[in-house]
């Protein structure tokens, strides 16, 4: 048996060594009453290391911010992205046409662009910067179009401009942008303000102060400085008026300090109120003189969203977060897979262009990532993705139906088919635009030309009386049906088709032609011709 603890022992000595042996071989004994065995106590939790823990700062580079503003930001930018690509397809018969292509990269492998592929590419990157927008498939979707975009803008010079070159900088730049709010510290409520800390949002305005910067630097010419080139860029109305009460060399000289002032101001946060102001001012003044440059200045506005005071965002996320916690009703989660069916059958129907690959391409995407959502456990993915699809597919109706895409785009394709010498090319062209507008004076008169060349002169004037009523103030279907009865031998109503024609428009061929028939020399309305649909 162990010997015993002394019981005189000091209150400060040590126990001796067969003591502590004694105390731990006692207290090991099972006891009889099962209330005396105490349970061992749990070790207490391990302190995460510091460079850990969440909300340390990490750098001047780093950029934070509420997760709300990136939220608007990534919804504005992208959605601006896709209605740019949907308005970028009218240039897509342009590429290819008669092999002409200049690659702005020749020494990449890029393959050369053709009519098909760019109006696949630009259908495909407007589907995909919708969904983006939406913060659907991000991981995918952001990254598969940075690479369409590029090799559309870098594969040809056809309809490539320098802002195209930062647009696909920053969505390079962007593919590393948080998809999600950083976690909310340990012990923090649930409804704490959500923010975000990234290197890429400091990182795409530091791009945009570059090229401020280096705008300015290119503007410093006497040729820019004087204000000829401004002169020449600015279309008449009330922005030119403007500037000539100010003087177009002050104003070109501002405009150089404007773009000087910004590239710090993008830097140095204590100035982005005043940056947005002088930005946003600047991008407003570009879209009011007209230059074609498609949504460039609308997308450097969504960009300004940024410098923006970050309680704009936080406070109305923070009122907004508790109320848009609602359970989703049953049906809607139902009724997502069919509705992005039928919106995908409805971009066929109404959207009279050939967007049938990319819907297929994207509608893939979409099923696949769904099907990852499923296979990982996340069943509330699917219907999400597939309501993200729904309004993705609403894009290129909605443009299409507040805008001329269609039209211009079988207008350019039979225009560089008419030009190239191929005649049955342009043909098909011209009744594609007759299945968006059939009425198309633009159309009609060109198809009446083809069959009056080829001897079709019923179909011809047939085309041509309807070009008449579709656009009365043109005189050129007048002067086309005045050659048709000249070869039909018919004098007298080629006669009245040359003063209806003169009578809207002057035309010294037309008028000398009816001066040889007999008629009366004809002055022409004071109403300037219609829109020029030759302009293509």
């Amino acid at each position: 048996m162990a010997k015993r603890a002394h019981p005189r022992r000091g209150k400060g000595a040590k126990p001796s060594k067969s003591t502590t042996t004694s105390a731990t071989t006692s207290t090991a004994k099972p006891d009889a009453s099962p209330e005396a065995a105490a349970p061992a106590a749990a070790p207490p939790p391990r302190p995460l290391p510091p460079a850990r823990l969440v909300g340390e700062p990490r750098g001047r580079f780093w950029l934070e911010l509420p997760w709300a503003k990136l939220v608007v930001f990534r919804f504005v930018f992208f959605g601006l992205m896709a209605v740019d690509a949907f308005l970028q397809l009218p240039h897509a018969p342009r590429y290819g046409a008669g092999g002409f292509n200049v690659p702005h990269f020749g020494w990449l492998p890029l393959p050369e662009p053709g009519r098909a592929s760019i109006t696949f590419v630009h259908a495909a990157l407007c589907l995909l910067f919708a969904l983006v927008a939406q913060g659907a498939l991000v991981r995918v979707a952001l990254p598969l179009a940075t690479v369409l975009y590029g090799w559309a803008y870098f594969s040809s010079q056809l309809d490539s401009y320098q802002h195209h070159y930062l647009m696909w900088l920053l969505l390079v730049i962007l593919c590393f942008a948080p998809r999600a709010p950083d976690p909310l510290p340990r012990g923090a409520s649930p409804a704490a303000p959500r923010t975000v800390t990234s290197w890429a949002i400091r990182l795409a305005l530091v791009q945009c102060a570059i090229v401020y910067l280096w705008a300015a630097i290119a503007k410093m010419t006497p040729l820019w400085l004087d204000g000829t080139a401004l002169y020449i860029q600015v279309r008449d109305g009330w922005a030119r008026d403007l500037i000539e009460s100010i003087g177009f060399d002050r104003a070109a000289v501002m405009i150089v300090a404007a773009e000087l002032f910004l590239a710090a101001a993008l830097w140095i946060r204590k100035l982005w109120l005043p940056g947005f102001a002088v930005g946003v001012g600047l991008h407003v003044g570009i879209e009011t003189i007209g230059l074609e440059i498609g949504l460039f200045s609308y997308l450097m506005i969504a960009v300004y969203l940024l410098l923006l005071p970050d309680v704009l965002f936080a406070r109305p996320a923070a009122w907004l977060a508790p109320r848009l916690r609602v359970e989703v009703p049953p049906f809607l989660r139902h009724a997502a897979w069919p509705a992005a069916l039928a919106a995908v059958v409805a971009a066929f129907v109404i959207v009279p262009l050939p967007l049938g690959a990319a819907l297929v391409v994207v509608t893939a995407i979409v099923a696949i990532g769904a099907a990852v959502a499923l296979l990982s456990g996340e069943r509330s993915r699917g219907p999400r993705l597939a309501w993200a699809f729904v309004v993705a597919a609403l894009v290129p109706i909605a443009v299409h139906a507040t805008s001329d895409v269609a039209d211009d785009y079988y207008r350019y394709w039979a225009g560089s088919s008419r030009r190239l010498g191929d005649q049955e090319d342009a043909r098909r062209a011209y009744l594609g635009l007759l299945e968006v507008d059939p009425s198309s004076e633009y159309a009609h008169y060109h198809l009446g030309r083809q069959d009056l060349d080829a001897g079709k002169l019923d179909a011809a004037l047939a085309h041509f009386q309807v070009a008449q009523r579709s656009a009365p103030k043109r005189g050129r279907s007048f002067f086309a049906e005045a050659e048709l009865h000249l070869r039909r031998n018919e004098p007298e109503r080629a006669k009245t088709a040359l003063v209806a024609g003169l009578a809207v428009e002057a035309n010294p061929q037309a008028q000398s032609l009816l001066t040889s028939l007999g008629g009366p020399p004809v002055q022409p309305e004071p109403t300037g011709p219609e829109r020029d649909d030759d302009e293509d």
